[in-house]
């Protein structure tokens, strides 16, 4: 076993150090018919000498002849410009044309192309390449660059002005009077009526209730008692000096007793929301107020007047150029291709879609339909016309050298085989013919 293993490591390494090339053996095998032509001429006389020679002397005038003609395809043999030789070369465009030709009308043609379209399934070669590592990420950078070059292309002060203009031209058509009357009516639907007179009530109580509301109190009913008094007689202005010299009107204690009188008011009316006094506020406050919005005409008036002064003094264009920017800033920059809100969004969509198309088989066989129509279309109008002349093309585009080294390596290696077979065909012929020369002298001479 040992024994046939090395043997066989010797076989390949002789083939690969010493017979590697195909040229190199069909070289070998012409330097070997010459140097056996030359080395049998002495002992020609004799039988054996006479069978390596003949053997020999055909296998170099059949390899030499193979030679020649393989070598004529490509070159001129020895550089002689020898009629019908460097084939390729002179033959360059006929070559170029022949196999443009065969493409187009022989290997590649409509049928073949039609055949091999329709024998795929386009959409759920498509559907599974979507789901690979290597597709999202190119999906997400697409996504990424065709935001980027919206997003890089886009006028942004042009369309902040085209946007305000717009904003406030809808902001103008809206009836704020209307707005302002559905406002009021879905406030009382919902009982947000009662929540905000108790958030008022509440205020105002806290309001009262303050120690500065009681000494405001206080500086009121000393500048009434004057008034009142200045405005009297002197009898009147006597009862007031002594109920004060007396003690009996006190200004802080009267301003405390109302303040209490009304803290108590106001919680009586906070905490029994059927409160006569509640109600009636309610009644003051929304149902007056919707009344005067329905049927007063200065006071719309005035109200539309007023929102169009505030609407044109909004500063609407900033607003939406600092945003625009803003977006522009935080999505267009390459640190947000794989994070950004817009674009997690959009590949969410495009996963939601592709999901749908792939649970409805209806949809899968319309979206295989519409690729292969267009496919077809686009190779019977355009791909399939022009293919020769690309292949012409391309082809026109080499010259004669880079031609020739394509073609030999191609078909070098046969074509060296060839030579090898020349020889060895030669060889035998000569052996057989001259093994017949010899019967032929023996037996019938």
């Amino acid at each position: 076993m040992i024994y046939l293993e090395a043997k066989s490591f010797l076989i390949i390494l002789f083939w690969r150090v010493f017979l590697k090339s195909v040229y190199r053996l069909a070289n070998i095998s012409l330097a070997l018919a010459f140097t056996g032509t030359v080395a049998s001429y002495p002992f020609r006389h004799t039988i054996t000498g006479g069978l390596i020679q003949a053997a020999c002397e055909a296998a170099l005038v059949g390899g030499m002849a193979d030679w020649f003609a393989v070598t004529a395809l490509f070159r001129h043999p020895l550089g002689l410009k020898i009629p019908h030789t460097a084939i390729i070369e002179k033959n360059r465009d006929a070559l170029i044309h022949n196999i443009a030709d065969v493409v187009q009308n022989e290997w590649l043609t409509l049928d073949v192309i039609h055949e091999q379209i329709n024998s795929i399934n386009v959409t759920e070669k498509l559907l599974g390449y979507y789901h690979t590592p290597a597709a999202q990420e190119y999906i997400r950078k697409l996504l990424f660059n065709a935001l980027h070059d919206i997003l890089n292309s886009l006028d942004m002060e042009n369309i902040s002005h085209l946007t305000a203009r717009r904003v406030r031209r809808f902001l103008k058509k809206v009836d704020l009077n209307q707005l302002l009357r559905a406002f009021l009516n879905w406030l009382q639907e919902n009982a947000y009526d009662d929540e905000i007179l108790d958030y008022l009530l509440d205020e105002l109580i806290e309001v009262i209730g303050n120690e500065r509301t009681r000494k405001w109190m206080e500086v009121v009913l000393v500048k009434a008692v004057e008034n009142y008094r200045q405005g009297g007689g002197p009898l009147r202005k006597l009862g007031i000096d002594l109920s004060l010299r007396l003690d009996i009107l006190n200004y802080g204690e009267a301003a405390s007793n109302i303040q209490t009188r009304a803290l108590d008011f106001l919680r009586e009316v906070r905490a029994n929301r059927q409160h006569d006094y509640r109600l009636k506020v309610k009644s003051m406050l929304f149902e007056t107020i919707g009344s005067h919005l329905e049927n007063n005409a200065g006071l719309r008036e005035s109200l539309e007047k007023w929102k169009d002064e505030v609407i044109d003094r909004l500063p609407v264009e900033k607003t939406v150029q600092g945003l625009l920017y803003n977006f522009k800033k935080k999505f267009g920059s390459a640190k947000h291709s794989g994070t950004s809100v817009a674009i997690k969004l959009a590949a969410g969509f495009l996963d939601e879609q592709v999901g749908l198309l792939e649970r409805d088989h209806h949809k899968k066989e319309q979206m295989e339909g519409w690729i292969k129509t267009r496919l077809l279309r686009v190779v019977d109008g355009e791909v399939h016309p022009r293919l020769g002349e690309l292949v012409k093309e391309n082809l026109s585009r080499l010259d004669n050298k880079t031609v020739i080294q394509m073609v030999e390596r191609r078909v070098g290696k046969d074509l060296q085989y060839i030579r090898i077979n020349g020889a060895l065909v030669g060889g035998s012929v000569g052996v057989i013919i001259y093994l017949c020369k010899l019967l032929i002298e023996r037996f019938w001479i």
